[in-house]
């Protein structure tokens, strides 16, 4: 079997000199990769403070901290050629491409970006401005972003390119509905609220999301839309730049339309559309929190921020955090849900499977989400004037909005490779939920043990139905690639479900589940 590595992209900068650490340990800076050895077939390396890699940029070798950098991906033993100055040339993109510098997705179709002829890395222009000296270094398989030299019409998008830069956005949830209705470049142009309804996505928040999204690609203004009557004001405020107080930004799930108060657009996508402080309640793009430093003013953010700005939200926070204030096998918030969900289930035996399918509105689930953000104590939470649909589409977005999802995006690459080397499937994916980190693996068996109960629920209520009903809900939910390769969501689809299929049929989750039928081969012909 060949090595395997794990490539890392530093996010913050680190020079041993500054900590009085030895030679051993090298120099990092924001943006470097680092290619790191996986030993014994070990994947799970999260758990080290330091790790020990090759810095792709310089050439150098040495311990860095782990704290200090971000998993990208798993790769075979490729040989890294020697590093060389940058070929910066003047693109436009088609596809979706990430800015190395600001961690954003670049997906205007109007703006020229620069990209790097060797290796493939791209900017803003803006951010471009910003960057320090790097070295280009390639290797073997490196994949290039597809670029143009001149801009490319949306009319001539095809419906991958559609569900693409659907993805880069956040707006995945849909990419199945926008594949089925077959639309392409010069439909999404068209795109209206009645065209939205009639494809399925009722949720005004969600329609005006996509709408959004849609104006900014094409160059319309949102201003101008029958739907603008309805969206959040502009709002100019006078953000000092300022080296005194430096914003405490964490990536945030908003659960309305929100405006980034530096460029006072729309922040964009269903979840993790951008970044918030946690100190003045500051929103904006990943762009503009690199493009347009500002100063963290409290009493100035105060009057224009968020009424549901919270210091003490339970969403959006590190599963494993949740799990160890809970001390139990998953956070307090999720056993509250499943307790009112398989309730009402009990009493309406013939829609368990179909419970997480019924959606509701967004305010009503946001409600759930404030009751939360406002009670101390989950124990004293009272849902029961929630519709058991509402109830569920919380544990959706609890989920969703879950910084790293229930399976690690750092075990993503693995999880997809199992499923498809269809050989040893439940052996190979059985081994991977027993490398999970603590907290995920308890999670996911708290959730699985659920859904296995109602499967049986259903399947004792005379009515049956099939694991499509679960597994194309969370099929997105429960699995998802990094951040840097969220497009492979497009063409992995199908896998997702395989994989909650084959786990739901074939797991370890300590339930009962009903007979599954042996399959038959059809009639041979006369």
């Amino acid at each position: 079997m060949d090595e395997l590595f794990a490539i890392y992209e530093a996010v913050y900068p680190y020079f041993p000199q500054d900590h009085s650490h030895d030679d051993s340990h090298m120099t990092i800076r924001k943006g470097d990769r680092i290619k790191v050895s996986i030993p014994n077939s070990k994947f799970d390396l999260s758990e080290q403070d330091w790790l020990n890699g090759s810095n792709l940029a310089s050439g150098s070798r040495g311990f860095f901290p782990a704290s200090y950098v971000k998993y990208i991906e798993t790769q075979g033993n490729q040989q890294a050629r020697p590093p060389r100055p940058h070929r910066w040339v003047e693109s436009y993109v088609s596809r979706p491409v990430l800015c190395h510098h600001c961690g954003d997705y670049i997906w205007s179709l109007r703006d020229k970006i620069k990209e790097c002829e060797g290796c493939g890395k791209c900017y803003h222009n803006i951010c471009f401005s910003l960057i320090g000296n790097s070295q280009c270094t390639t290797y073997d398989g490196l994949t290039k972003p597809e670029v143009y030299l001149h801009p490319v019409s949306v009319e001539n998008w095809t419906v991958k390119n559609v569900i693409e830069w659907m993805a880069a956005l956040n707006l995945y949830r849909y990419i199945e509905t926008f594949r089925e209705a077959n639309i392409c470049g010069e439909q999404l142009r068209e795109m209206d609220e009645e065209k939205l309804r009639e494809m399925g996505i009722k949720d005004e928040f969600h329609q005006k999301s996509i709408l959004v999204c849609i104006d900014e690609l094409c160059g319309q203004n949102t201003e101008s839309q029958p739907y603008a009557a309805r969206l959040p004001p502009v709002i100019s405020i006078d953000m000092e730049a300022s080296g005194c107080s430096e914003h405490r930004f964490a990536e945030y799930n908003f659960s309305s339309m929100q405006r980034c108060h530096l460029c006072d657009k729309f922040l964009y996508g269903l979840v993790h559309q951008g970044l918030q402080c946690r100190e003045c309640g500051l929103c904006c793009h990943r762009f503009c929190s690199t493009s347009q430093p500002t100063e963290c003013n409290v009493p100035k953010l105060e009057r224009i921020r968020r009424p549901s700005f919270s210091h003490n939200s339970v969403f959006g926070q590190d599963l494993p955090d949740e799990v160890n204030k809970s001390q139990k096998d998953a956070p307090d918030v999720l056993h509250v849900f499943v307790q009112e969900i398989e309730q009402w289930c009990q009493e309406h035996s013939t829609e368990a499977l179909s419970v997480y399918r019924i959606s509701c509105k967004a305010e009503e689930i946001n409600q759930v989400k404030k009751i939360f953000c406002q009670e101390g104590d989950t124990s004293k939470v009272n849902l029961s004037s929630f519709s058991v649909h509402c109830v569920a589409g919380a544990l959706k977005k609890y989920l969703r909005e879950l910084p790293n999802p229930v399976l690690p995006v750092e075990m993503y690459n693995m999880f997809i490779h199992t499923a498809k080397s269809k050989s040893s499937t439940l052996k190979s994916l059985s081994d991977l939920i027993e490398e999970l980190p603590p907290a995920h693996k308890s999670t996911l068996q708290f959730l699985m043990a659920h859904f296995c109960r109602l499967w049986k629920i259903q399947n004792e209520s005379g009515v049956s139905d099939g694991l499509d009903k679960l597994s194309h809900v969370f099929c997105h939910i429960l699995l998802r690639p990094p951040w840097e390769r969220i497009i492979e969501i497009v063409d992995n689809t199908k896998l997702h479900i395989d994989i909650f299929e084959e786990l739901m049929r074939n797991g370890n989750w300590g339930e009962d589940i009903p007979p599954i039928p042996t399959s038959v081969p059809p009639t041979l012909p006369p």
